[in-house]
């Protein structure tokens, strides 16, 4: 089997995009926050039971509240930072797959068929880059103060605000997701700042 230059530039550019679809998916993944809603509450409820009997000789100040999740990083971003800097780190990395493919669609030697895949991943991308904003802004108006979405493949991330995600609150925006995405909801993970 002979393999030209069309195949390998495709081949790469292809990689590329798995590689920036990973990295995000791998920093939204990087928190304590990574798992469902569900799952979530009932560790941290297990948890705080267990930190108020390891600190029952400590002062009251010195105490955290335990139950509520919090966004906590050592560089001490807040909150607003961390949704500005999620939605510009997702906007750059689909800019970045974006200019990879128009390249291959600029090429002169691209094939008819590595041109059509280009145009369709770009397709792709616009399409969950409207959903994205969509659902976010959909997610908002249900009163949550700020959200963002990332979508890949085969999982949807809903990062929101909210000082105490309640059953109900997770149920709406999985059903929000579930129906603009057709993700099942097993796909989808709702982390909570």
């Amino acid at each position: 089997m002979k393999i030209n230059k069309k195949q390998i530039v495709m081949l790469t550019l292809s990689l590329i995009v798995c590689v920036a679809v990973y990295l995000n998916w791998k920093f939204l993944q990087g928190g304590e926050y990574s798992e469902n809603v569900t799952e979530t509450s009932t560790n941290t409820q297990e948890n705080a039971t267990e930190q108020t009997d390891n600190e029952s000789g400590e002062e009251e100040d010195d105490k955290k509240t335990l139950g509520e999740a919090q966004y906590v990083s050592s560089t001490g971003t807040s909150v607003e930072e961390y949704f500005t800097g999620s939605r510009l780190t997702r906007k750059q990395s689909k800019d970045e797959a974006l200019e990879l493919l128009q390249a291959v669609i600029d090429n002169e030697s691209s094939s008819a068929e590595s041109i059509e895949k280009a145009n369709a991943e770009i397709v792709a991308i616009a399409e969950d880059t409207e959903l994205e904003g969509t659902l976010e802004n959909l997610i908002k108006a249900k009163g949550f103060e700020d959200c963002v979405v990332f979508i890949s493949s085969d999982v949807v991330n809903v990062v929101v605000t909210s000082d105490g995600l309640t059953q109900e609150q997770a149920a709406q925006i999985n059903e929000l997701v579930a129906s603009h995405t057709d993700m099942p909801t097993s796909k989808i993970q709702i982390i909570e700042i």
